[in-house]
């Protein structure tokens, strides 16, 4: 007797049979039961998903004799014979292989040939994206007014490189791709009606690897009875297909999350002796944080850091496509992932390596403290006396007076609110005093910092006197900078910085220094009064003659340039 392969001896033969595609079935039997069979199908999906399936079922309901709310009775003359592939009336053709445009118009010419058996001929073109440009366009006339008796039944498994026309003229049925606890019970009834001891966790596993492809998990599932005789453990399954279990991944996932390097590398290295590919072991780990991160259901540390190391992940995955060295990109990943874990970051907070993502409480603390050290680190140069606040002062504290190399925290690691100053914190990178006046030197580095990649905002923030009044902050220059300072998109970028530095100050921007006397002046930098000076009667010179382009007048005023020609736009 011939030994079918396990996929093909479970392939369904009823509607009640297609696993997972509820929504499709129903449609088709329906059409069946009131006469409403369309002209062309488009059945698109991942492989193994039961598109071809489907549409044989589909041609045995449709010229079925006796035919039962749209199921087939699949022992009549013409369901056996459709069965068993031998129906002249059901015609596969697979467009991989035959997607010129000679065997479409073989197709056309026997279009118009009656049925022998049943009541209507069907076409099934099986990864119909395949045809060539030229085949599409020979079968556009035929697919949109073919004969009474001809249905087609068009499957691919990428519909977005099917033809708009073509798919206009289809009723498009999308097969989804299934979950593993769909494939797992499924499976579970096959091993069952075999007589094979198959272990859940054996299940899971090619779940997993399967990819929400039944029949992809039916084949694994058959290779792995025949490896083991019909008693299917997870060991088994891990050594035949590669796939690792929990137990294999959640150690790397815990080391990464710790920081523990070593620990990781040592993993690592037991993976490789293995054989473990790595593109697989990538893709496995990603799915298993995939999990974990749906898992943590609530918004925290734990949550924030799985999303940050799927991200890395997925970066890995990017630069794995185009490297001859996955196995190189993988490790160089992961221990970056390890170097930005937020225990690792907590380290000189005195947090022990025996945390686990499931009690983040004391990562959120360290994590808020690296933040807060980074956000009253000076900006724009400047001493960093009175800026290590939080747990860097606490690190070095519990080091012996040695300050430990904190780590720039991971992206959404931190905590959402900042923790509260100690008392006695020097003044902070907003520079708010007591009595509720803002430090406008800070405020000039500031805005400096902001725009230091914009060489002429910053000569104007340099050369331009800062005033305060209450939440108002006037900037105002002489000319030419104040035409700069007056153009919208600068007014409305020193805006959103003035708000960045302090969302309750607002914006005022005046052409020269004597438009609000009522303002008392403040030195323009700090450093040097004579040098700002000196920059403040150059610039009050004014831009050269004929000058209206604020850019060309600063230019010009900075450089102590002089105006020679004008070129128009025509010349």
């Amino acid at each position: 007797m011939e030994q079918l392969a396990l996929y093909r001896e479970w392939r369904p033969q009823f509607f009640r049979d297609v696993v997972g595609q509820d929504h499709v079935c129903r449609t088709l039997r329906n059409a069946i039961v009131l006469g409403r069979l369309a002209h062309a199908y488009l059945f698109c999906g991942p492989r193994g998903t039961g598109k071809t399936s489907t549409a044989r079922i589909l041609a045995k309901a449709a010229n079925c004799p006796n035919s039962q709310d749209g199921e087939p009775c699949n022992s009549c003359e013409s369901c056996r014979s459709i069965t068993a592939g031998t129906a002249f009336d059901v015609l596969e053709m697979d467009a991989a292989s035959h997607r010129g445009i000679e065997e479409i118009r073989d197709l056309r010419q026997k279009v118009g040939f009656a049925p022998t058996a049943g009541r209507f001929k069907f076409y099934i073109i099986d990864e119909v994206h395949m045809l060539t440009g030229e085949a599409f366009n020979a079968l556009l006339k035929t697919l949109e007014e073919p004969p009474r008796h001809t249905v087609f039944v068009l499957a691919t498994t990428e519909a977005h490189k099917v033809p708009a026309t073509i798919l206009s003229r289809c009723q498009r049925f999308d097969f989804r791709r299934l979950g593993r606890d769909l494939i797992a019970a499924h499976l579970e009834r096959v091993a069952r009606e075999k007589g094979w001891e198959v272990e859940p966790e054996a299940l899971n596993l090619i779940g997993r690897r399967a990819g929400g492809a039944l029949r992809d998990a039916l084949g694994l599932l058959d290779q792995a009875a025949s490896f083991t005789g019909g008693h299917v453990t997870a060991a088994a399954v891990e050594a035949l297909t590669g796939t690792l279990g929990e137990e294999a991944l959640k150690p790397v996932l815990d080391a990464i999350y710790l920081g523990d390097v070593p620990s990781l590398l040592e993993q690592l290295e037991g993976f490789s002796a293995r054989g473990c590919e790595p593109r697989q072991f990538l893709y496995q780990l990603t799915d298993y944080a995939r999990e974990a991160l749906f898992a943590a259901r609530s918004a925290g540390t734990e949550m924030e850091w799985h999303a940050a190391v799927l991200r890395g992940l997925a970066e890995a995955d990017a630069e794995m496509r185009g490297s001859s060295r996955p196995d190189l990109v993988l490790e160089l990943a992961l221990l970056r992932l390890a170097d930005a874990s937020p225990l690792r970051q907590g380290a000189a907070a005195g947090l022990q390596k025996d945390d686990s993502p499931g009690a983040p409480s004391r990562a959120e603390r360290a994590a808020a403290g690296a933040e807060d050290d980074r956000r009253n680190r000076p900006i724009g140069g400047g001493s960093e006396e009175g800026a290590e606040t939080g747990s860097a002062r606490e690190g070095r504290r519990s080091a012996g007076g040695k300050s430990p190399a904190l780590l720039e925290p991971p992206p959404g690691c931190g905590t959402k609110a900042p923790p509260e100053k100690p008392q006695g914190t020097p003044q902070g990178a907003r520079g708010e005093r007591e009595h509720g006046e803002t430090d406008l030197i800070t405020l000039r580095k500031f805005l400096q910092g902001r725009f230091r990649k914009q060489p002429l905002m910053g000569q104007v923030l340099a050369a331009a006197e800062i005033r305060q009044a209450g939440g108002r902050i006037l900037i105002s220059a002489p000319p030419p900078f104040g035409m700069l300072l007056q153009k919208e998109e600068n007014r409305r970028s020193l805006q959103e910085v003035l708000r960045e530095f302090d969302s309750r100050l607002e914006l005022e921007i005046g052409e020269n220094a004597s438009d609000r006397e009522e303002l008392p002046e403040v030195p323009a930098g700090g450093t040097n009064r004579r040098e700002e000076e000196a920059k403040r009667r150059d610039a009050a010179a004014g831009p050269e003659e004929g000058v209206d382009d604020p850019v060309v007048g600063v230019a010009l005023s900075l450089f102590k340039g002089k105006l020679i020609k004008r070129r128009e736009d025509g010349d």
